[in-house]
């Protein structure tokens, strides 16, 4: 037990979401709740001045992500003879944004509640509420609404080429479980008692349950039944 304690002191980021959180803000960086690391052991979160970056709430992290707060590149200019020239900038990440693996976020960035960067973004500048960003340099791709849209009339297609790759594969259709919570909504009865039956596929890091109970009640199934969710992709498996 010691032994484990001294690891997590020493190396908190190799260990959950949770610890890794705990460990951000013991060393004096802003983490709002139910934010969530995924794979916390790649990340890298610029501790020089924890008073200079922010996180919000429910902000998610995937792996292999760069945060930073500071700038040395003044030392380029200093030792050129061009004089010292001190930076400061605060970098705050805002409720809701979810942070693509690889991504860079540099000192001074500002990202606007409800925002998504895509994989392998090098973010800086100030982004409004509900940004859809990508790039090197990062630029706008388009609204969360618009990408919700675009989501909605693909999730259908996905979901077919999910439950048919996994049959090409294995030589049966996969079950509830085996589709896992990505398509659950499609043919599940929106209802307590499939909260009940199916807690695993309700459990969504980085997202408030009382969130995600009122879409899923809010909203509508668009098959009467799992079977007949796979009666349609036997029809148009075959279809792009």
């Amino acid at each position: 037990m010691i032994k484990d304690l001294v690891k997590r002191i020493l190396y908190p980021h190799t260990h959950s979401s949770e610890v890794f959180a705990s460990y951000l803000r013991s060393r004096g960086i802003e983490v709002g709740e139910g934010c969530f690391f995924f794979d916390a052991r790649t990340i890298n979160i610029d501790l020089q001045r924890p008073h200079m970056l922010q996180f919000g709430n429910y902000v998610k992290v995937t792996g292999y992500v760069h945060i930073l707060c500071h700038d040395y590149s003044r030392s380029v200019i200093l030792q050129s003879g061009g004089g010292h020239f001190g930076e400061a900038r605060k970098t705050v990440i805002g409720d809701n944004v979810f942070i693509g693996a690889h991504s860079i976020i540099l000192m001074g960035a500002n990202i606007g509640a409800n925002s998504i960067v895509g994989a392998g973004a090098v973010v800086s500048g100030t982004w409004p509420e509900g940004s859809v960003i990508a790039g090197n340099p990062a630029r706008l791709v388009c609204t969360l609404e618009e990408f919700a849209a675009k989501r909605k009339r693909r999730e259908l297609v996905g979901a077919v080429e999910y439950a048919t790759a996994f049959r090409e594969r294995n030589g049966v259709w996969p079950t509830i479980e085996q589709m896992t919570n990505a398509f659950s909504w499609l043919y599940l009865p929106h209802t307590e008692e499939t909260l009940r039956k199916h807690p695993e596929l309700f459990q969504l890091n980085g997202v408030n349950c009382e969130v995600l109970r009122g879409a899923f009640f809010a909203s509508k199934p668009e098959f009467n039944s799992y079977r007949e969710f796979l009666d349609y992709c036997a029809l148009h498996r075959n279809e792009d």
